[in-house]
């Protein structure tokens, strides 16, 4: 698996310039690129250049006349978020950033035969490895493995499976693992019109990088997936047996679904 590496001083402008531009209430929505520089003196004229053009391509905010640039709802709404830097550099950006945070969950059955499926690390509650139910439920644990090839520690740990119906688990370890964890949108979105999302996911054999797959979703209501108040996603692309467990992100970053099998998640 090969990512593309973004300029960490583009990204971290990016971010400070949103800053500086919504981290404050304004009487009218517009700031003066003279303002900006102001406030971030010790950013280069063309690098504060280079990120404004980069959140004005992305719609978080607009160039003027005059060198004022005109605030909006969505990006206001990106910064509260945190999510501006994956809204700005897109697909590419939000799978090198939480890729890392994706595990290989391998497991023997009751026959005896290894399967692997896929994890993801959360930092609430308690740093644990959300996945599928039922990829560890009726099985034995063996390991968890990075994407890097290394192994978490995984002795000892608690497996706290979902309710019925409810095909996700939980493996806590006890220990805060180093690794950047996704975070999840936890409100439920309704009907979603073929929004674009990031499956990431591992090939049901042990030992395989993850393999990144682009894909459209669409939400469809009256699934009781999760509930009669929860919907599910269709995912317009299927994945392989490997995935389930793995996360579907959407383009803030944010996990909005976990694949439970092939075509539904």
């Amino acid at each position: 698996m090969h990512l593309i590496q973004h300029n960490p001083t583009l990204v971290t402008t990016v971010v400070r310039v949103s800053a500086s531009a919504y981290g404050a209430a304004r009487a009218v929505p517009e700031i003066n690129i003279e303002t900006l520089a102001a406030e971030l003196s010790d950013i280069t004229a063309d690098l504060l250049e280079d990120g404004i053009d980069a959140l004005d391509r992305a719609g978080l905010l607009r160039r003027r006349s005059e060198g004022r640039l005109s605030l909006n709802a969505t990006g206001k709404t990106a910064h509260e978020e945190g999510c501006v830097p994956e809204l700005v550099f897109g697909e590419a950006f939000v799978i090198e950033k939480y890729s890392p945070a994706v595990v290989h969950v391998i497991v023997r059955t009751l026959t005896g035969d290894e399967r692997g499926g896929t994890g993801f690390v959360i930092a609430e509650p308690d740093w644990a490895i959300i996945t599928a139910k039922h990829v560890v439920e009726n099985n034995e644990l063996l390991r968890v493995v990075r994407r890097d090839g290394a192994e978490l520690c995984v002795a000892g740990a608690e497996i706290l499976l979902g309710p019925q119906g409810v095909d996700l688990a939980a493996i806590r370890t006890g220990v805060r693992l180093d690794i950047e964890p996704m975070r999840i949108e936890w409100r439920d979105q309704g009907e979603v019109d073929l929004e674009p999302v990031t499956v990431i996911g591992y090939p049901p054999i042990a030992g395989h990088e993850p393999a990144l797959i682009p894909i459209n979703a669409q939400a469809t209501g009256g699934v009781p997936t999760y509930g009669r108040r929860r919907h599910s996603l269709i995912l317009q692309r299927l994945t392989t047996p490997g995935f389930s467990g793995g996360p579907v992100l959407d383009r803030r970053g944010m996990v909005i679904g976990v694949v439970r099998e092939e075509s539904e998640l």
